[in-house]
């Protein structure tokens, strides 16, 4: 009987948290990339959390399946999938797990235009990422916030100012606190750049486009781009300089 189990115990090795670790940053790298490639790093995923031993494991091969169920805009199955991965995070404290879920449920909510329901989960994600002083998943979550509170404006009567702004300054300035997060700053630097834009504060506007336009040549964002020269297009047109307007609204489409 001991030959029998330590054959058993030879051919079925404990799985280690590098292996795991490892398949959650390519599955991380996966969302944001091919998305057409991350079932496989869900059933890896799902076979080394054999019965449900390996709770972190288990939690991220869900999770991972929701995120590609919303990629795949079946946002029913996508939510679903979401809870119950949230559910097991919160029950078996994957905590690291915990504000991104939240974020996703607050994406999908939103895609159903149930902002009530949206920013109750984003600020529930940003309370356990600050928790778990996550930096990148509450800078994430103040995109978010800031990009629900900008849509409810537009869809309002406007007499109110668009408050998204405070949220963006806030998530840029802790993304500014620390070269890791360097990436990250390009959204919001776009975003910034739009409201400026859209408000008729053209050299702010100008100011931000332009410190989109080299981090998003040096991480190889084209619709980053596109967007920052659309920007700078629109307020250097309306600030009267026409022909270096249009000259930058040219590059934006031969991008897009």
């Amino acid at each position: 009987m001991l030959a029998c189990r330590q054959s058993d115990q030879a051919t079925n090795p404990p799985v280690s948290t590098a292996q795991i670790d490892q398949l959650i940053e390519k599955g991380e790298h996966l969302e944001n990339g091919n998305i057409d490639s991350i079932p496989t790093v869900i059933e890896q995923l799902r076979q080394l959390s054999g019965t449900g031993s390996n709770k972190v494991a288990r939690v991220y091969a869900k999770m991972f399946r929701a995120h590609y169920l919303w990629m795949r805009s079946d946002h029913k199955a996508a939510m679903t999938t979401a809870v119950d991965a949230l559910s097991d995070a919160e029950k078996w404290k994957v905590t690291r797990a915990i504000p991104e879920l939240y974020g996703m449920m607050a994406n999908l909510y939103k895609e159903n235009t149930d902002y009530k329901m949206a920013f109750a989960a984003a600020d529930k994600g940003l309370n356990a990422a600050t928790g778990n002083k996550d930096t990148s998943e509450i800078i994430a979550l103040l995109g978010l916030k800031a990009m629900f509170t900008h849509s409810v404006w537009l869809t309002s009567d406007k007499h109110l100012d668009d408050k998204s702004l405070d949220f963006q300054l806030q998530a840029l300035k802790m993304a500014e606190a620390n070269p890791k997060y360097e990436r990250m700053r390009i959204r919001f630097y776009d975003n910034i750049a739009q409201y400026y834009k859209d408000n008729k504060d053209f050299d702010k506007a100008i100011e931000y486009g332009n410190r989109a336009v080299p981090l998003a040549y040096k991480y190889n964002q084209p619709r980053s781009l596109t967007y920052a020269y659309s920007w700078l297009g629109q307020a250097w047109f309306y600030k009267g300089n026409h022909a270096r307007g249009i000259a930058y609204l040219d590059s934006a489409l031969l991008i897009s």
